[in-house]
C-alpha cells in the first residue's frame, strides 16, 4: 500500500529506508565493522550524524524505551544501561534525533503522533509478535501522553505469509487464537504458514489503534531484488537500516 517515503511526507516527519544496493547495515557501536561505515555514508547522504541517532538493543523482546539526546550515538538496552536487556521498540518527543531500527525479514513499525511531536519505531519478529510487541509499543505511547487517535504508524516490508514455512506446533503452541493467520501448507502436513504482518496489525487493533491509522509495505523481502531476506539467503548481519526523526 503506502512507501515509506510518502508515509513521511504525509506525516511530514523525516523517513528512510536502506537497500541492498547501501549494502548491509551495522549497528552504530560497532566501530570495527565495515556496516557501521557503510550505515555512516547512508546517514551521511541526507546529512545525519551518527552521534545524532539512537538504536534499540533488538533482543526480540516486548520493551519500548523512550529516549532523549543523551542516547545518541548508542544503543539503548531496557535499563539505559549496556547490559542484557534488550529493548525492541524506541519512542522520542526530542527534535533532531533518529530512531533507527533493523531488520531482514521481520517486521519494523515506525510512525508519529504530530500532535505530541512524538515519534517511535519497533522492530518484531515471531517471537516479539509471540511477547505482543506491538501491544506493548501502544501501551508505551500511550503512558507517554498519546491519544490513540493520534497514533499513526507504518509497517515496513516482511516476508509474506506465502513464503514463511512455520512447524505446525509450534504455530499452535505459541499463537493460540490466531487461527486466521495460520494457513495450511498443502505438501507438509507438520508445517503451515505464518502470516506475520497479519497477527500484528490484529494486535494493533486489539490495542485499541484504528485501523485508518495503520499504513503498510506490500512489499515480500524474499522476492524483492532491492531488498536483503534470511529466508531469501541472506546471512547474519545483512539487515536493512530504518530511520524515522523530526529534524
Amino acid at each position: 500500500m503506502e512507501s515509506l517515503i510518502h508515509f513521511g511526507k504525509r506525516h511530514k516527519i523525516f523517513t528512510a529506508m536502506s537497500l541492498r544496493k547501501h549494502g548491509p547495515m551495522g549497528k552504530i557501536t560497532d566501530l570495527q565493522t565495515s556496516g557501521i561505515q557503510r550505515l555512516r555514508r547512508f546517514l551521511w547522504g541526507y546529512d545525519i550524524s551518527h552521534y545524532r541517532v539512537v538504536v534499540p538493543k533488538e533482543m526480540q523482546t516486548a520493551n519500548v524505551c523512550a529516549v532523549t539526546y543523551r542516547e545518541g550515538g548508542s544503543i539503548v538496552s531496557f535499563d539505559g544501561k549496556k547490559s542484557e536487556s534488550g529493548v525492541d521498540g524506541l519512542i522520542t518527543s526530542d527534535c533532531g534525533l533518529f530512531l533507527t531500527t533493523y531488520a531482514r525479514d521481520c517486521l519494523v513499525l515506525l510512525g508519529v503522533d504530530l500532535k505530541r511531536g512524538v515519534i517511535f519505531n519497533a522492530h518484531a519478529g515471531w517471537l516479539g509478535l509471540k511477547n505482543r510487541l506491538p501491544t506493548a509499543l501502544v501501551s508505551s505511547l500511550l503512558n507517554y501522553g498519546s491519544s490513540l487517535a493520534d497514533i499513526h504508524l507504518w509497517i515496513g516490508p516482511t516476508v509474506h505469509w506465502q513464503c514463511y514455512e512455520f512447524l505446525r506446533k509450534d504455530a499452535e503452541k505459541l499463537f493460540p487464537g490466531y487461527g486466521e493467520f495460520v494457513k495450511p501448507h498443502e505438501s507438509d502436513e507438520e508445517k503451515i504458514f505464518l502470516d506475520l504482518r497479519g497477527i500484528c496489525i490484529r494486535q494493533l487493533l486489539t490495542a485499541g489503534l484504528p485501523m485508518g491509522n495503520i499504513s503498510y509495505s506490500t512489499c515480500c523481502t524474499m522476492h524483492n531484488q532491492k531488498l536483503f531476506s534470511h529466508r531469501g539467503g541472506d546471512g547474519s548481519g545483512y539487515n536493512m537500516a530504518f530511520v524515522v526523526g523530526r529534524p
